[in-house]
């Protein structure tokens, strides 16, 4: 081998570790864009239309903030994300929900209790409008003891059939709809 062989072996060797030092820096960030666009199409998927990160009253001087609002053409449906891998063991009577990982076994509150909250202080802007939350969780998780009601996998989503698009919806669950509208662009 001659000197330009060489030069070029080791151009490609070097082009190629940076490459994969590039691939390993940056497989995290596009991991988590991704996800975030699965969730995002997820929630579309849920309803007609939706809106995030809206904060209310929680009518005790404080204030709840809900991660997402889904309207359907027959409910408001509130939706919490978790983005937790690994095994969660849980209840809808447990306090402390547990995540198991390599890495370790880690708690986390029950987030259906924070959903119920989103709700009630949701029924107190819309007292007469049908009103139901999940949490979804991540493609990451699994449930080896089951799943507690009000709790979704991500690939759960895929296999509810989506509403037609101009589904028509009820006067009063589109009345529903405005007034949240006016109230998250409400000072």
């Amino acid at each position: 081998m001659n000197f330009e062989e060489y030069t070029t072996i080791i151009i490609a060797v070097v082009v190629a570790l940076i490459l994969l030092l590039g691939a390993f820096v940056l497989s995290r960030p596009l991991r988590n864009l991704f996800d975030r666009f699965r969730v995002s199409r997820a929630i579309k998927r849920l309803g007609t239309t939706s809106m995030s990160n809206v904060v209310l009253s929680d009518g005790m001087e404080g204030h709840v903030f809900i991660e997402h609002l889904v309207l359907t053409p027959s409910k408001v449906l509130v939706v919490s994300v978790r983005r937790y891998s690994g095994a969660i063991f849980a209840a809808e009577n447990m306090d402390m929900w547990a995540q198991v990982t390599d890495s370790g076994s880690f708690k986390f509150p029950n987030p259906l209790h924070e959903i119920q909250t989103a709700m009630s202080a949701l029924k107190s802007y819309l007292p007469d409008t049908p009103i139901s939350g999940i949490i979804l969780f991540g493609r990451d998780s699994t449930f080896p003891k089951g799943k507690p009601d009000g709790v979704m996998h991500i690939s759960e989503i895929a296999r509810i059939p989506a509403p037609a698009e101009g589904a028509p919806l009820s006067a009063p669950i589109q009345r529903a709809w405005e007034r949240l509208l006016e109230l998250k662009t409400s000072p």
